[in-house]
């Protein structure tokens, strides 16, 4: 019950699960915990720099975990560019190919989650801007400056590591260097508005080819967004939401007929 209480006061100002805050109760923790089938979670990616596996830890930032198994299992990772790369720091990408698909999940902000392992080379975290700020961006930290994140900044947590093909990663870097590219990270308003086609003026920059879900996670995953239960207790949801907005407008619409008799008199 300690690990429940504590998921459920990690509930997003913003989004739980891709939920308003207004609908987050006991239940819906209950269900978010079940969508956590196992701790550990692996995706798959290809990219122009070589093949990788990313071990995602549940147990860290499940917030976190839970809404890159999302963008994932939407193909929103697919042909997006690693866009920022600052060599023995950090590779960021999590900026659509597609614009119109950005825009779907780019205002979607989670709560931050506290950082529960020290981040090391291969270390997977959502980047962001200040308190609440995660949405889909996200970074691979590397040595040797990488494990000084983590610390003290509040939308950076360890969400899981590159078991597997940060050779890839490396490549990437190379390729970057090699190229003599300098400060692509102001790319990143372009390519939220634009697309890959604002990145046209870097054609060395590595993207990701496609990123999977492995088959065990897949099939969880469609077993709780399909299951009975979730679609009742999400309709529940729907009516303890639309109750507490009915009270709040009646309140408000109170309050003005209120002012408006002041106003009169």
């Amino acid at each position: 019950m300690r690990d429940l209480r504590n998921l459920r006061n990690q509930a997003g100002s913003h989004l739980v699960g891709g939920l308003p805050r207004e609908r987050v109760g006991l239940g819906w923790v209950m269900l978010l915990l079940l969508s956590i089938v196992t701790t550990s979670q692996n995706v798959a990616c290809t990219s122009t720099a070589g093949s990788f596996r990313i071990q995602l830890n549940a147990s860290l930032a499940p917030l976190g975990v839970e809404r890159f198994v999302a963008l994932v299992d939407s193909g929103f990772m697919d042909g997006q560019i690693f866009y920022r790369v600052a060599p023995g720091f950090l590779i960021q990408f999590g900026v659509a190919a597609d614009p119109a698909v950005h825009a779907k999940w780019h205002r979607l902000r989670l709560r931050d989650e506290p950082n529960r392992m020290p981040f090391r080379h291969g270390t997977l975290s959502f980047a962001g801007g200040g308190k609440d700020s995660r949405t889909t961006h996200v970074f691979v930290a590397l040595s040797p400056h990488g494990g000084r994140l983590g610390r003290g900044t509040p939308h950076e947590s360890t969400l899981g590591h590159i078991v597997e093909g940060m050779e890839a990663f490396e490549r990437v870097v190379s390729n970057y260097q090699a190229a003599g590219y300098k400060n692509t990270g102001i790319l990143q308003h372009s390519l939220v508005t634009r697309g890959s086609v604002a990145a046209q003026g870097y054609p060395k920059l590595d993207r990701i080819l496609k990123c999977t879900l492995d088959p065990k996670s897949i099939a969880a995953r469609r077993r709780r967004l399909g299951s009975t239960r979730h679609r009742r207790l999400d309709r529940r949801l729907d009516h303890r939401l639309d109750r507490r907005l009915d009270r709040r407008l009646g309140a408000r619409q109170g309050r003005a007929r209120e002012v408006s008799g002041e106003v009169e008199r």
